[in-house]
């Protein structure tokens, strides 16, 4: 097996406003994943490429690198405590939603990184590569699955602290949200950007949702409830 080193040319236009001023606030705190890192080898590589016949070593393998990840970022987070669980929970479903637990995968015997439909999103976590470039590395992003699932962790913690609980309790609404409601929310930024916070709002107080947050919803659900086998089913089918 080969390893695929494609690279790809992306669209350098501007994001908007919001997002613009999320990625300044980033640039104040030090991200883990932009320290130097010594180059991946095809060792590296091996334990994060799934076949059907390691379904659960491998299952238990992300979920053990997630969780390590998760903890590293809510050691350098001033989210409240009683946040922290619910935080795992968004990580895990998170990767479960976006790659299916997946790196990388196979393709005419080379071992290439996972890539979304359009080309733009990277690895485990999907990481966008035009919108936090010059935050992370773009090659680690897409050949080292710790450096990728530390980047998605940073990111869906600055969305759980910077908008999800620092800006609903300034706007002060009455009634307190559930965690699921909390979980909804940063997904649906980490999926289409912080101009999404009122907008899935809005949805959530209309129960009129896009396919999205239900499938998201769908693997958040089973993670909450330990349903790994699941899994299978985009693993084994994907």
């Amino acid at each position: 097996i080969e390893i695929d080193t494609e690279e790809i040319d992306f669209n350098e236009d501007d994001d908007d406003s919001s997002l613009t001023k999320l990625i300044m606030s980033f640039l104040s705190k030090p991200a883990w994943a932009k320290a130097d890192k010594p180059e991946i080898t095809f060792k590296d590589i091996k334990p994060w490429v799934f076949s059907k016949k390691n379904f659960e070593t491998y299952v238990e393998r992300v979920k053990t690198l997630l969780n390590e990840a998760s903890d590293a970022a809510l050691n350098d987070s001033e989210i409240e405590a009683r946040y922290h669980d619910l935080y795992r929970v968004i990580v895990l479903s998170t990767a479960w939603q976006e790659s299916c637990f997946r790196q990388f995968r196979v393709r005419k015997r080379k071992v290439v990184y996972l890539l979304s439909y359009n080309r733009t999103s990277v690895g485990l976590m999907q990481i966008n590569e035009r919108v936090w470039r010059g935050m992370y590395d773009r090659h680690h992003l897409r050949w080292n699955i710790r450096y990728n699932t530390a980047a998605g962790c940073e990111i869906l913690e600055l969305y759980l602290r910077k908008y999800a609980l620092d800006r609903i309790k300034k706007m002060k609404i009455k009634k307190t949200l559930d965690d699921d409601t909390f979980a909804r929310i940063v997904y649906a930024m980490y999926n289409g950007g912080p101009g999404q916070f009122g907008k899935i709002l809005e949805r959530n107080k209309k129960g009129t949702f896009f396919s999205s947050d239900n499938l998201y919803f769908e693997k958040y659900s089973w993670v909450k409830n330990s349903q790994w086998e699941n899994i299978r089913k985009c693993l084994i089918g994907g």
